[in-house]
C-alpha cells in the first residue's frame, strides 16, 4: 500500500491528528482505511478545520489545488441538497395519492423505459445500447435517447429485457401466463403443435404408470390369497 501511495503521490493522513469520523466542523470527504482492523473499508470521515493543509510556500499549488476540489464537492453538495428537495416535494405530491388522475406524463413514461432498461443484465444492456445507440456519458443525452425511441424500439427494448428476466421455465407465475399470451399474439409459434406433440408424451407415460398400477395391483391380491 505504501509503494501506491508514494506512486500517486498520496500522502496518508492520520486519525484524531487530521481527521475524525464525527463532525468537528471540518470538510466532509469518503476516504479509505489503509491500516487498523477498518483496513479496506471505504469510510466518511471529516478533516480538522483547515487540516494543516500545507506550509510555506512550496506548498502555494497544493493548497490552491485542495481549495478547487473543496469548490467542486460544494457545488456537487448543492445539487444533492436541491435534489433531495426535489425529492421530498414528489413524496408529498398530489401524484402519490391513489385518488390522482393525472394521466402519465411523457417524463415518466421516459422513467418507465429507463426501468426496464435499467432491469437488464449487463450483457443485455450492451446489446441495446449497440442497437438503439443509447448514449450514456451523460445523463441529458441518455433521458433525450430514452425520449425519442420510436415505438418499434422500445418493442425490441422490452422483449430483450422480458427474456433475459423472466425467461425461466415457470409457466404458472403471473409473469409466465403474460408471456405465453405475448406468444399466442405474435401468431406464428406452433403452440398448439407443442401441446399435441407433449400431449402425446403424457398419454403414453401415463398409460405406463396405470399399467403398473394395476401390475402392482394384481401382486397384492396374489400375497394376500397365500396368507
Amino acid at each position: 500500500i505504501a509503494a501506491m501511495l508514494n506512486d500517486h503521490k498520496l500522502k496518508p493522513i492520520i486519525e484524531y491528528n487530521d481527521f475524525s469520523e464525527h463532525n468537528q466542523g471540518g470538510s466532509k470527504v469518503k476516504g479509505l482505511w489503509i491500516s487498523g482492523r477498518k483496513a479496506g473499508q471505504v469510510a466518511t470521515v471529516y478533516l480538522k478545520k483547515e487540516v494543516k493543509e500545507a506550509s510555506g510556500n512550496n506548498n502555494v499549488k497544493v493548497v490552491a489545488a485542495k481549495i478547487q476540489e473543496r469548490m467542486v464537492r460544494g457545488r456537487e453538495l448543492d445539487g444533492e441538497k436541491v435534489y433531495a428537495k426535489i425529492l421530498e416535494g414528489l413524496k408529498a405530491h398530489p401524484t402519490q395519492k391513489k385518488t390522482h388522475e393525472q394521466k402519465m406524463l411523457k417524463e415518466e413514461e421516459v422513467f418507465l423505459w429507463y426501468v426496464i432498461y435499467n432491469k437488464a443484465r449487463f450483457s443485455t444492456r450492451e446489446i441495446l445500447n449497440k442497437a438503439l445507440e443509447l448514449n450514456l456519458n451523460k445523463s441529458e443525452k441518455f433521458y433525450e435517447a430514452l425520449k425519442n425511441l420510436a415505438p418499434e424500439q422500445r418493442a425490441f427494448m422490452l422483449r430483450k429485457v422480458m427474456l433475459d428476466q423472466y425467461g425461466g421455465n415457470y409457466p404458472a407465475t403471473d409473469y409466465g401466463f403474460i408471456i405465453r399470451k405475448i406468444a399466442e399474439a405474435y401468431g406464428d409459434i406452433d403452440i398448439k403443435g407443442f401441446e399435441k406433440e407433449q400431449a402425446e408424451i403424457r398419454t403414453k407415460r401415463e398409460q405406463r404408470a396405470q399399467e403398473r398400477v394395476k401390475h402392482l395391483q394384481k401382486k397384492g391380491k396374489e400375497v394376500k390369497s397365500k396368507s
